[in-house]
């Protein structure tokens, strides 16, 4: 079995999703429900929805609902209810509460400037509630759906890179679910990066695996010497298997040696 989980819909819009999947309600109406989204996110998304409904993929919304991120992320975790610091925040003791003081601690050189929180300036601190905001709740519906699945097929969940980074080892999605079922086997593939950044030896990559679209060729030196080795090893050393389009390492060494197998 498999089910597909969406931090781009907030769990309040579970009902509007199921009602789609059972056809009770068409794209246009769903579309209403996320208005607040960029024109081009429903056009990404449209396609992934049709596919699940056609053929009986499980969706699950699983990202937090507006009301509480945004009364997050402009008055921290103290403009919630106490209702919903218990639905929306992690407990005292389970270690991520201090989650959001530490990711300004992580090495910043490997972390994408993009998606890292800025450890200084006046919004850090509530970004970064925010994010832990984010991560327990979905984590939280992550591990329900596992549960009611009874622990069998696979689900597959859609999120922001900077969700996942880091694996088990982190403070996102993998690292909390881990706690909760350690026993369950998690993986973490990384779509279109535009490069990795510099990482020493024995440091955890930020993903298990990355995934070139040939929608979204490569445009920079995307690998570093630690990943190369990877990617060459996951390719078979087939030079087909590598995106070599771009401006990045493979087309530049196919420039070079065009016959090469790279």
């Amino acid at each position: 079995q498999l089910s597909l989980a969406l931090e781009a819909f907030p769990l309040d819009l579970q009902e509007q999703l199921n009602q789609y999947m059972d056809k009770r309600m068409d794209g246009e109406v769903l579309k209403s429900y996320v208005s607040h989204w960029p024109v081009q996110r429903w056009q990404e998304y449209e396609p992934l929805l049709s596919y699940c409904r056609d053929n009986g993929v499980k969706l699950i919304a699983c990202g937090t609902p507006l009301k509480v991120l945004r009364t997050v992320q402009a008055e921290g975790i103290r403009g919630l209810s106490e209702s919903e610091r218990k639905l929306y925040t992690p407990p005292a003791g389970s270690g991520f509460i201090s989650g959001f003081t530490s990711f300004s601690r992580s090495s910043s050189l490997n972390m994408n400037p993009l998606t890292q929180i800025v450890p200084f300036g006046p919004s850090s601190y509530l970004s970064a509630q925010a994010r832990v905001v984010e991560d327990h709740t979905m984590s939280q519906v992550i591990v329900q759906a596992v549960a009611d699945g009874g622990g069998t097929g696979m689900l597959v969940v859609v999120t922001g890179a900077n969700h996942v980074e880091y694996g088990s080892r982190g403070t996102g999605l993998p690292a909390r679910i881990s706690r909760k079922i350690p026993k369950k086997s998690q993986l973490v593939v990384l779509l279109d990066p535009e490069r990795q950044f510099l990482r020493k030896e024995g440091e955890s990559p930020v993903a298990d695996f990355l995934w070139y679209s040939a929608a979204r060729p490569c445009s920079r030196n995307c690998f570093d010497r630690a990943e190369i080795a990877r990617v060459m090893n996951a390719a078979g050393r087939r030079r087909d298997a590598l995106p070599d389009r771009g401006t990045g390492l493979p087309a530049r060494i196919s420039r070079k040696i065009p016959k090469k197998s790279q």
